[in-house]
């Protein structure tokens, strides 16, 4: 599993960890630090709730922040 963090440490208290092979499938899952599991994504929502992004991983930073305490 890879982590994706923020352009600032700590900026968020979500730190997404992704698991890639989900990519290919409808939706992703968003876990907190203690490895907590917080929703399940689907993928097209995702695309609507943020502007459009290219990079998938950008996109679910922007909805982690948009959706942080």
């Amino acid at each position: 599993n890879d982590q994706i963090c923020p352009g600032q440490p700590e900026a968020s208290s979500r730190v997404l960890t992704l698991h890639f092979r989900l990519f290919f499938h409808s939706s992703v899952r968003i876990f907190d630090k203690s490895q907590n599991h917080i929703e399940k994504i689907n993928i097209l929502t995702l695309s609507r709730i943020t502007a459009p992004q290219r990079n998938l991983k950008t996109s679910l930073i922007h909805y982690a922040n948009s959706t942080g305490d």
